[in-house]
């Protein structure tokens, strides 16, 4: 699966990723020590992306914010939107 996090053209933190979860996801949570972003749905849905590296600029405005933008692209079509959704945001210490 490809993703990439990174700030929107509205200045929003957004998540585009390119694979079919299985679910819809209802929260977020990352770990950003490890670098990686855990989405969930009910309790036995879920899944975990381990991401390259955060841009500086997305890492300072992650602790501001509450929500996250998701963004699912058609597999090998950067173009091409599938679905969005907003979903809470959560860090491990706010667990």
């Amino acid at each position: 699966m490809k993703a990439s996090l990174t700030l929107n053209h509205d200045n929003q933190i957004a998540l585009f990723y390119d694979d079919d979860l299985g679910f819809e996801p209802e929260w977020v949570s990352l770990d950003l020590d490890l670098g990686t972003i855990f989405l969930g749905g009910s309790d036995i849905d879920n899944k975990a992306i381990k991401l390259d590296e955060v841009d500086q600029r997305i890492y300072k405005r992650i602790k501001d914010n509450t929500e996250i933008l998701l963004i699912r692209l058609k597999k090998g079509h950067d173009n091409k939107v599938l679905g969005t959704i907003t979903v809470p945001l959560m860090l491990p210490s706010q667990l």
